[in-house]
C-alpha cells in the first residue's frame, strides 16, 4: 500500500470541457498526461453554470454524483430524466449517451469518475457515518466534501483529512476504517482496479 499526499481539491488546474461547453478540473487520470480520447480512467470536477450537453466518451462508463451545488436533471436521449442531488446515488451511464442536463437551482459541481469499458472496473459511493471499507483497489481516491474526517488504516497509521481535500492511495488491500468527526460530514470514495500488465518472460 501507498499512501500520497493530500490534495487541495481547490487548487486543481481548469481545462475546457471535451466539447467546450464548460470547465473541468483532473483530480487524476491514468496513463498520467492522457487526452480525453485515450485515458485508462479519469477523476475529475466539472462546473455547470447552465443548462447544455455533456460532452460524450464513446467506449466509457461513467459515474457522476453532486459536489456542490442544488443539483442537476438530466435528460437522457431515450426520454428518462435523472434528478441528481447531493442526497441522491451517484448515477451510472454510458460515456456514448446523449445527455442534456439542466439546472435545479443554480450554478452546481459534479465529480465525475470515468473508466474505459472492459479494461477496468471502479466504484464511487458515499459515507456519512463510521464505516469499514473492507474492499480494496489498486487505485483509491477518498474526497471530503463536508467536514472532516479520520482515516485508520492497517499498522495504525490515521490520517485527518479535511473538507475539500483528497487522498490517494495505491494497492488499497486491508480496508481502511472511516469516521466523520461531525455529524454533517461526508465522505466520497472512488475505487478502480484494472489487470498488472503481464510480467515479461525469456525463453
Amino acid at each position: 500500500m501507498k499512501i500520497g499526499k493530500p490534495i487541495q481539491i481547490a487548487s486543481l488546474t481548469s481545462i475546457p470541457w471535451k466539447n467546450g461547453g464548460g470547465i473541468t478540473r483532473n483530480l487524476a487520470i491514468e496513463p498520467e498526461g492522457a487526452d480525453f480520447d485515450n485515458f485508462l480512467w479519469r477523476l475529475s470536477f466539472a462546473e455547470i453554470n447552465e443548462a447544455g450537453s455533456f460532452s460524450t466518451f464513446p467506449g466509457v462508463d461513467r459515474s457522476i454524483l453532486v459536489w456542490k451545488g442544488n443539483g442537476l436533471l438530466l435528460h437522457s436521449n431515450g426520454g428518462g430524466v435523472f434528478v441528481l442531488t447531493s442526497d441522491t446515488e451517484p448515477h451510472s451511464f454510458r460515456g456514448e449517451d446523449e445527455i442534456e442536463a439542466t439546472l435545479i437551482d443554480g450554478p452546481t459541481i459534479d465529480f465525475n469518475l470515468m473508466v474505459r469499458r472492459g479494461c477496468c472496473t471502479a466504484a464511487v459511493n458515499r459515507y456519512r457515518s463510521e464505516i469499514v471499507i473492507a474492499c480494496g483497489a489498486r487505485q483509491a481516491f477518498f474526497l471530503c466534501a463536508a467536514g472532516s474526517f479520520r482515516l485508520h488504516f492497517l499498522f495504525d497509521q490515521e490520517f485527518h483529512l479535511r473538507s475539500g481535500e483528497s487522498l490517494p492511495v495505491s494497492y488499497l488491500r486491508e480496508g481502511v476504517k472511516i469516521s466523520p468527526d461531525a455529524t454533517d460530514a461526508l465522505m466520497i470514495v472512488a475505487l478502480i482496479d484494472w489487470p498488472e500488465p503481464a510480467a515479461a518472460t525469456n525463453d
